[in-house]
């Protein structure tokens, strides 16, 4: 997998390449790491946002920190019941020490909405800065178009030298679309302001409530209500998870054209005339088994697989991706399939 990696990387930089960075990144100094305090609030809404073109920052920490891998239920692999996200107003950042950090998010009157725990190694690491980068997502494979590419998301977390928390968040890609090798790269800044100070602190149960009571107002969040930023994370959010469930039976109605970057009626030839059955809807893909019809090899030419004998896993290819930038891992899968309303699920 690394040689494989390595190979499309060098050759996607050859031809092929987009990159953008926001200009106002390079006057965002780092004032200290997310460590430095062991509670901070901060709005959920962003002051600012990148915005040139197709190119946008995240508009909330809701967005910013994935608030939605907190509502997936391991023990299914599907979306629990979903929270209103405007109901989300404060951020709450808690550190017991360099290795653990928690995120509340919670309303406007610091009740628990959600929760989300990240652990070095694992979520993060920390660079001789203090910055805390995060992993957001990492992936090669043909995702059932054309040629090869791999992608990846991370997001910097710091505290500016005004007191606000910065994020700048990176995405890169690298592969080869048809025969045409290609790269990408682009970094977003979001600025979020601090909605309380609770200085550093002495306490060493982070959430006592001599810790939370220090907490002392700065200013008032902004309150979007319905109207927030956020629209088009929640659209993007909401046509990828809840169009279709685990146990139903889909069908293939649209494909992405690779030549036109578009949607365009009728199902891939690989797949056409099939149906499927749901088995699991994660943050990276969703899972389909081949109940009717036939599939073809979308990897060895002439190799079909009849139903009941083939399933794959369906997410968002890098050129759809570069097209509709706020697709994500599941907004391809979810625009080219469809719930079939005449087939009983099995």
């Amino acid at each position: 997998m690394l040689n494989r990696f390595v190979y499309v990387l060098i050759a996607s930089l050859l031809t092929g390449c987009s990159f953008y960075t926001d200009q106002k990144i390079s006057s965002t100094v780092v004032k200290h790491g997310i460590f430095e305090k062991p509670v901070a609030y901060y709005c959920n809404n962003a002051i600012y946002a990148t915005k040139d073109r197709v190119y946008e920052g995240r508009q909330t920490l809701v967005q910013a920190l994935n608030y939605w891998k907190n509502i997936f239920d391991k023990s299914t692999d599907r979306p629990n019941k979903a929270t209103d996200v405007h109901d989300i107003l404060i951020v709450r950042l808690s550190t017991s020490s360099k290795d653990a950090f928690a995120v509340d998010y919670l309303d406007k009157d610091k009740n628990l909405i959600g929760r989300r725990e990240f652990t070095k190694g694992n979520d993060y690491e920390i660079d001789s800065d203090g910055v805390v980068e995060i992993k957001v997502s990492s992936s090669c494979d043909s995702h059932g178009g054309p040629g090869l590419g791999c992608q990846w998301t991370t997001n910097r977390v710091f505290e500016d030298q005004a007191g606000n928390l910065a994020l700048i968040e990176s995405h890169g890609g690298g592969g080869v679309v048809g025969f045409v090798p290609v790269a990408v790269g682009s970094k977003y800044l979001s600025i979020f302001p601090p909605s309380a100070d609770t200085g550093t602190g002495t306490d060493t149960d982070i959430l006592s409530p001599a810790n939370i009571a220090r907490a002392k107002p700065v200013a008032a969040c902004p309150d979007t209500g319905p109207q927030a930023p956020v629209s088009n994370f929640e659209a993007a959010r909401q046509k990828a998870a809840p169009r279709f469930a685990v146990g139903d039976v889909v069908v293939p109605y649209r494909k992405f054209d690779y030549q036109r970057n578009m949607l365009v009626a009728g199902a891939s030839e690989e797949i056409a005339n099939t149906k499927w059955k749901v088995i699991a809807i994660t943050e990276q893909y969703v899972r389909l088994e081949l109940i009717a019809g036939e599939a073809k090899s979308t990897v060895t030419k002439g190799k079909t697989y009849a139903a009941g004998s083939y399933t794959r896993d369906f997410s968002s290819s890098l050129a759809y991706r570069k097209a509709f930038p706020d697709a994500g891992n599941l907004g391809q899968v979810s625009d080219e399939f469809k719930k079939d309303t005449v087939t009983p699920a099995p």
